[in-house]
């Protein structure tokens, strides 16, 4: 039992693991890792623009997959609301705001 076997997909430790409760927190996840990565950048690399640097490789990392999938089920007739999110993730990485494109409601 416990939180950690939940939160790693394994309820009671005994294996069985719930990939929908894992994919569900993955995105999330790795959008805070890549903002605090940001953030810490400074201390560790001499360039000024690391920090945004990272942001903006994060964001187009996690946001590729998002554009891609909008744009096939725009291709395919399909119009939904990733449409103002995959917007909104072009213009960040256009105007080189990756922080402003990392923030979103999730999917």
């Amino acid at each position: 039992g416990g939180v950690l076997p939940l939160l790693l997909g394994c309820p009671g430790g005994q294996g069985r693991v719930m990939p929908g409760l894992v994919r569900a927190g993955a995105k999330p996840l790795a959008t805070v890792l890549v903002l605090v990565a940001g953030l810490l950048a400074p201390r560790f690399f001499s360039d000024p623009g690391a920090q945004r640097l990272m942001w903006l490789g994060g964001l187009v990392g996690l946001g590729l997959p998002i554009v891609w999938s909008t744009v096939k089920g725009m291709i395919e007739g399909r119009f939904a609301t990733d449409l103002v999110a995959s917007l909104a993730i072009i213009a960040a990485v256009v105007l080189l705001q990756p922080a402003a494109g990392l923030v979103r409601p999730p999917r």
